[in-house]
């Protein structure tokens, strides 16, 4: 059994280069971004949301980057997988994620 933790590598100044390219940024396009500076052409979400979780603490100064695009990705992942998007859990979710939001 491997209990190594997997997670992928974040490029910062590749993120950062991005947000320049890209100053009107929406939701959407900052996931998109963060996603796009962990240099991965295919990913497994579990590790995704792993890492996201782990950078947030390793890049404080964009914790919230972070924080929601995990919260994006999850809402993403219970939506393919059927929940119900009324659902309380759900509702409490997406409440989170606009808080989240509103501090980027």
């Amino acid at each position: 059994m491997n209990n190594n933790i997997e997670f992928y590598k974040f490029d910062y100044s590749k993120y950062i280069n991005l947000l320049k390219q890209n100053q009107n940024i929406d939701p959407k396009l900052l996931v998109i971004n963060i996603i796009k500076s962990y240099n991965v052409e295919k990913f497994d979400s579990f590790t995704m949301l792993k890492s996201l979780l782990n950078d947030k603490l390793n890049y404080p100064n964009i914790e919230n980057h972070f924080e929601y695009s995990a919260q994006f990705l999850f809402l993403k992942y219970l939506r393919k997988r059927g929940e119900n998007m009324n659902s309380p859990e759900i509702l409490t979710l997406k409440e989170n994620m606009s808080k989240t939001w509103q501090k980027i």
